[in-house]
């Protein structure tokens, strides 16, 4: 089962490096993070990842939590073949165990 995390992000490092590391650790298939125009260090941080399964999404400006998820929701709709997509914003933590439920 393929599964992909869309998190959108908008000036919260912190808590988006806590979410990216436990959504890594769950085993998404893939994981899409939209920066919703961050001015705290966000792009630099994303752009120093090295996760392949890590697409990232930068946007120059804040299009909301909504227009976020709809830009992901678009990239996900054309370039991936996921079996379920789980939404959630940057301070959400999926538990470790999450995707056996799928």
């Amino acid at each position: 089962m393929k599964c992909t995390a869309l998190i959108v992000t908008f000036n919260r490092l912190e808590k988006l490096k806590k979410s990216v590391r436990e959504t890594v650790k769950a085993g998404f298939s893939s994981i899409v993070i939209v920066n919703n125009g961050s001015r705290d260090g966000t792009r630099e941080w994303l752009s120093s990842l090295s996760e392949p399964a890590i697409t990232i999404l930068n946007l120059n400006d804040n299009l909301g939590g909504a227009g976020g998820f709809k830009v992901g929701s678009q990239y996900i709709c054309s370039y991936s073949n996921a079996d379920w997509v789980f939404f959630y914003d940057d301070d959400a933590y999926p538990e470790i165990n999450i995707l056996k439920h799928f």
